[in-house]
């Protein structure tokens, strides 16, 4: 691919954007929040967890917060984050894992990054691109929100459309209201009172405990996030490719600048074959 961003803007991005976690859990809330009582207060500080009984909760996210889930038994979210908190929210987690705590199929594990001074759209366009091939990394229950195979498949039957950059088929088309009503892979939360605290949530990743899964999710969640961020001219690139099938797992690692031999690239590997196959080149 011609187009590329120096790693060195990557890096920059990268530290700047902000992050939540939602960890959905087939346990009671007042055992979830004594388990993990110990490790907060060491890495964080006393009076930094707290429980309610409201699945809605207001305010600045500055703690962790354990509260009930409508469609499992608990949701545990991290503080708002960044790329440095993520040693400490693995502490965390691995209490969990250690304590065989359980994730069922309903359970989900939810990243929210802050999309604050870019276009969400952005973020959707570079998805839309290379979903097909990243949903091949995760169980076949959590593909049942995908945007792209519909999308592709409504392209490939419209002979104009495939004339036409995606960002201006995705501001056309109803995917676009899936994108601002939850109903996507990933979805966008306007921020109240202000876009300060908008947030783009990739929902696509199963209830997991195993840290090096939390690790890698969230560092691939933020490398997006800030392709989108940075970069408009490669985003623009992206919207002006012309799909014309489905992408393949190395041509997603490209479309990301993701190396098949980094950290990211061999863990997607690993999940690619676990849940679709060993992917071929």
């Amino acid at each position: 691919m011609g187009c590329r961003i120096s790693k060195d803007k990557l890096f920059h991005a990268l530290e700047t954007i902000n992050f939540g976690c939602e960890f959905e859990f087939s346990e009671p809330i007042h055992e979830v929040a004594a388990c993990i009582e110990d490790v907060v207060v060491d890495e964080y500080g006393y009076d930094n967890i707290k429980t309610t009984a409201y699945e809605k909760v207001s305010g600045n996210y500055s703690h962790w917060i354990v509260k009930p889930d409508s469609t499992t038994e608990s949701e545990l979210n991290t503080p708002i984050s960044n790329i440095s908190d993520i040693p400490k929210i693995k502490k965390v987690i691995k209490v969990l894992h250690d304590k065989k705590f359980i994730t069922k199929r309903c359970d989900a594990f939810h990243v929210h990054t802050c999309c604050a001074g870019y276009n969400p759209l952005n973020l959707l366009t570079l998805w839309i691109a290379i979903e097909p091939a990243m949903a091949r990394c995760f169980p076949v229950y959590r593909r049942n929100h995908d945007y792209a195979y519909a999308f592709y498949s409504m392209i490939k039957q419209n002979k104009r459309m495939r004339s036409q950059k995606l960002t201006d088929i995705i501001v056309k088309d109803s995917v676009l209201k899936r994108f601002y009503d939850h109903y996507g892979s990933i979805s966008y939360s306007e921020g109240v009172p202000s876009r300060t605290n908008s947030t783009v949530e990739f929902r696509i990743a199963e209830g997991n405990t195993d840290v090096e899964f939390v690790e890698n999710w969230i560092n691939i969640c933020l490398h997006m996030a800030s392709m989108a961020l940075y970069e408009q001219e490669y985003i623009n690139h992206i919207s002006e490719r012309k799909f014309k099938a489905i992408i393949k797992f190395y041509e997603m690692l490209d479309i990301l600048q993701i190396q098949a031999n980094s950290k990211m690239g061999k863990w997607l590997e690993k999940r690619h074959t676990r849940f679709s196959g060993k992917p071929k080149r």
